[in-house]
C-alpha cells in the first residue's frame, strides 16, 4: 500500500504517512497508475488544444495577409489604369499650357510657331500663328489682321460647336454652329482611303478672332506628314489649300 501524497509506502494498518505526515485512506498501487495515466492524458490534450489553436491562428494570420495584398495590388492597378486614362485623355483634350497659353490638343497641336499659306480662288494669305495663342494672317493686297486663336481636332469639334451654339455674344451662333458641325462631318468622313480615326484626328478647326472681334473660323483637314490640305472657311464657304510654309 502506499500514500496518496508522497506514494510512499505504508505499512498494513497505518493511516497517517511517516514521510509527509499525510492523514488520508491509503490507494493502491493500481489506482495511482489510474491517476498518472489520467495526468498523463490531460497533458496530452492540453498540448493538442495549444497546436491546433495556434494552427488556427496562423491560418487566419496567412489569411488576412494575402487579403490586405490581393486589395493592394487591385488599389495600384487602377491607380496605374487610371494614370493611363488620364494620358490618353490628355491627347485628346484642349489644354492651356500655364507658360505660354497655347490652346489645342496635347499631341496633336501642330499650328503654333508655324506659318501657313492658304490659297483660293480669290484669296491668298499666310497665316503665322505664335506660341501665345497669337496669329497674324496677311492677305495678298497687304491688309493684315492679328488676333488669338484656338485649336480643336476631330474629337472636340463638336463639343466646341455646341458651346458656340450656346453662345449669346455670337451672332447667327446656331446657324455658325450647325455648319462647322456638317463641314467638319464632311472631312472627317470623306477620308480618301484613310482610315477613319486617322481622318478624324487630321480634322481642325482653327477658332480664329481678331483683335477687332470679328471670327473667322476655319476648319482644316491637314496632314502633318504631307505637310498640305484644305481649308473651309466656315463664314465664307469657301475652300482652298493649306499648306506649311517654309
Amino acid at each position: 500500500m502506499r500514500c496518496k501524497n508522497c506514494y510512499q509506502e505504508l505499512e498494513n494498518g497505518i493511516i497517517i504517512c511517516p514521510n509527509c505526515g499525510t492523514s488520508n485512506e491509503i490507494i493502491s498501487d493500481s489506482n495511482i497508475s489510474k491517476e498518472k495515466n489520467i495526468n498523463k492524458r490531460s497533458n496530452i490534450n492540453s498540448l493538442l488544444l495549444f497546436i491546433i489553436g495556434f494552427l488556427i491562428v496562423l491560418l487566419i494570420g496567412i489569411g488576412i495577409y494575402y487579403i490586405i495584398k490581393i486589395n493592394k495590388n487591385d488599389n495600384t492597378s487602377q491607380i496605374v489604369d487610371k494614370s493611363i486614362d488620364e494620358d490618353s485623355e490628355k491627347d485628346d483634350t484642349p489644354i492651356e499650357t500655364d507658360n505660354n497659353k497655347v490652346k489645342g490638343t496635347y499631341s496633336n497641336e501642330i499650328f503654333s510657331n508655324h506659318t501657313f499659306e492658304y490659297n483660293d480662288m480669290d484669296t491668298m494669305a499666310t497665316f503665322t500663328f505664335n506660341l501665345d495663342s497669337t496669329f497674324i494672317v496677311t492677305y495678298s493686297e497687304g491688309t493684315t489682321y492679328t488676333g488669338t486663336y484656338e485649336v480643336y481636332n476631330g474629337l472636340n469639334i463638336t463639343a466646341k460647336a455646341e458651346s458656340i451654339r450656346n453662345d449669346s455674344t455670337i451672332n447667327s451662333s446656331d446657324r455658325l454652329a450647325t455648319g462647322i458641325i456638317n463641314v467638319s462631318n464632311s472631312m472627317m468622313y470623306d477620308n480618301n482611303n484613310e482610315d477613319l480615326a486617322s481622318s478624324i484626328i487630321h480634322t481642325y478647326l482653327l477658332w480664329l478672332k481678331t483683335d477687332d472681334g470679328i471670327l473667322q473660323p476655319h476648319l482644316v483637314k491637314y496632314n502633318p506628314d504631307t505637310t498640305v490640305g484644305v481649308a473651309v472657311n466656315v463664314y465664307a464657304t469657301e475652300q482652298g489649300q493649306f499648306k506649311l510654309k517654309y
